[in-house]
């Protein structure tokens, strides 16, 4: 199965330490930027320093995980499930899950909402969906669009159902492999309110990854969640 792959110790940590070089070496810049440009004028920094962690992190992920495919001997067909069998089957179970995740991310969103002001804590939403209620012009939303439905599920289903999983998944057992990674997954999105919700994503993705030995489904999956929050959000 795709998600028993045995992937090398030493590959990982060259590949997680590289993408903790580029992340840190992203921050820096949009800080740099944040000092540069002033908040407000027509060069407004926030969609520019989106455009730089985009770069930095993601862009950066997938041509160290093209490196890191190729230590493995392994295309970018055969990782994400092209080549599989009953890849139709696998899309099909991809939106349904994608539909579900969309009605059960919500309603725990609304409800973590609730939680924290009845213990006097103002919810707060992502950086990136500030960003993009305030852009302006729809090239700057088309970019953002790309950006959420089809880069970032691609590189984080890449690196957390791809990668870390089938990594964890021997040696510490299923229920911490499928635990860690949708914690770690709802972590790095760094916000409080989406925590439970994004937690709960992780755990349907890597289960329709089970359900479908293949990686395109998640993707394909989170795609569509994503997608379905960016209309609601640009409406």
């Amino acid at each position: 199965m795709l998600s028993e792959k045995p992937w090398k110790v030493d590959a990982v940590i060259l590949l997680k330490g590289g993408l903790l070089i580029c992340w840190s070496f992203g921050m820096l810049l949009t800080w740099v930027l944040g000092q540069w440009l002033q908040p407000g004028s027509p060069q407004d920094p926030a969609f520019h320093q989106f455009l730089l962690t985009a770069v930095s992190f993601h862009g950066a992920a997938l041509v160290l995980v093209t490196r890191f495919l190729q230590a493995h001997e392994t295309r970018w067909r055969e990782f994400l499930g092209l080549t599989g069998p009953r890849l139709r089957r696998a899309l099909g179970i991809a939106v349904l899950a994608g539909a579900l995740m969309v009605v059960g991310a919500l309603a725990l969103n609304k409800g973590c909402g609730w939680l924290l002001e009845q213990v006097s804590v103002e919810p707060v939403e992502q950086r990136t969906v500030k960003i993009l209620r305030v852009s302006v012009g729809w090239p700057r939303r088309i970019v953002f669009g790309l950006g959420a439905i089809v880069l970032a599920p691609l590189v984080e289903e890449t690196l957390f159902r791809g990668i870390l999983y089938p990594f964890l998944k021997p040696r510490i057992g299923l229920p911490l492999a499928v635990t860690a990674t949708s914690l770690v997954f709802a972590a790095i999105h760094l916000n409080v309110m989406t925590f439970v919700p994004l937690t709960f994503i992780g755990l349907a993705l890597v289960w329709v990854y089970e359900q479908t030995d293949n990686l395109l489904a998640p993707i394909v999956a989170h795609a569509l969640f994503n997608a379905v929050n960016f209309v609601m959000l640009v409406r």
